[in-house]
């Protein structure tokens, strides 16, 4: 990820750093607790 930071990075990858940016900030957000009183299987 590091090493592909420092080479050349094309137009089509900046347009995605555009659009990727609100993704990660969502995941950055507290996520609301899993209810765990449910288990996953019957």
């Amino acid at each position: 990820m590091l090493a592909r930071a420092t080479k050349p990075v094309p137009a089509s990858s900046l347009a995605r750093a555009v659009v990727l940016p609100p993704v990660p900030v969502v995941l950055t957000q507290p996520l609301p607790p899993v209810p765990q009183s449910q288990p996953s299987a019957p």
